[in-house]
């Protein structure tokens, strides 16, 4: 739990004391201080442990499914396509199911910070 009020309260620190004497615009404060909320909850989900959380282990599960399905068959029914193929190409890469997690954190960061 400590984790997490470190990752609420640097991004605050950060926005109050340390780039209050720099003169610099309320939105690029704001700008600043979401970017270093969104790091750190990125190396945060990055790094975590196959036991934390209720779905982690089931990503775990298909990531290692879908290492081991040849290309053609990602395509069958019952599959969702889409997640299918981002498992794949990332099990081209690496097959440590913790790099697919670091992966798919820092993809998730990305598109909800602009």
């Amino acid at each position: 739990m400590a984790v997490f009020y470190v990752l609420l309260l640097v991004p605050i620190l950060i926005q109050h004391i340390a780039i209050k004497g720099l003169h610099i615009d309320y939105k690029k404060k704001n700008k600043t201080a979401l970017a270093f909320f969104f790091s750190l909850l990125t190396v945060l989900v990055m790094f975590r442990h196959e036991s934390v959380g209720n779905d982690t282990r089931n990503y775990i599960h298909y990531f290692e499914k879908y290492c081991w399905l040849d290309w053609n068959r990602l395509a069958d029914p019952g599959l969702e396509i889409g997640y299918a193929y981002f498992n794949k190409i990332i099990a081209a890469v690496s097959q440590e199911p913790h790099f697919f997690l670091a992966v798919a954190a820092a993809a998730v960061s990305a598109l909800i910070y602009p």
